[in-house]
């Protein structure tokens, strides 16, 4: 006996399928990302997990085990998927971390830059710049 639209059915031949993809094999883009992820792994890893999408699809295109040369956003989305990422080169630096509970400094000038003469207030402050032999840091 069976519920159909309110209605009880009594000689249902097939009971309704709740999630009738779960019963379906896999497509053929499943079984070829599966093979693909297994060389993205294989190629990511042997580069010391340093490799980001365009070499690791580079890569790929010139191994001769991979039968099916996969396009760039392919590689991309299963990376994604598998949770690869290549190093970035540009590291940002930190350099000061606050303490939130410290004693803040006393303002000694109250915002006042105008003193009505030369050489009253002095005020230094440590900046830094990027440069291409790395980070310049600039006392001011």
């Amino acid at each position: 006996m069976t519920l159909w639209a309110g209605r009880v059915r009594e000689n249902c031949p097939s009971k309704p399928v709740r999630f009738p993809f779960k019963l379906r094999p896999p497509s053929n883009r499943a079984i070829n990302d599966e093979i693909l992820l297994d060389h993205i792994k294989r190629v990511h890893r042997d580069n010391y997990s340093c490799y980001g999408v365009r070499k690791v699809w580079y890569s790929l295109l010139d191994d001769v085990e991979v039968l099916a040369k996969p396009g760039r956003d392919q590689v991309a989305r299963l990376m994604r998927r598998a949770g690869l990422r290549g190093i970035r080169r540009l590291k940002r630096i930190i350099t000061t971390v606050s303490d939130p509970e410290a004693p803040k400094s006393e303002d000694l000038v109250k915002r006042e830059w105008d003193q009505g003469a030369p050489d009253r207030v002095w005020v230094a402050d440590f900046t830094e710049d990027r440069s291409r032999e790395g980070v310049v840091y600039v006392a001011l």
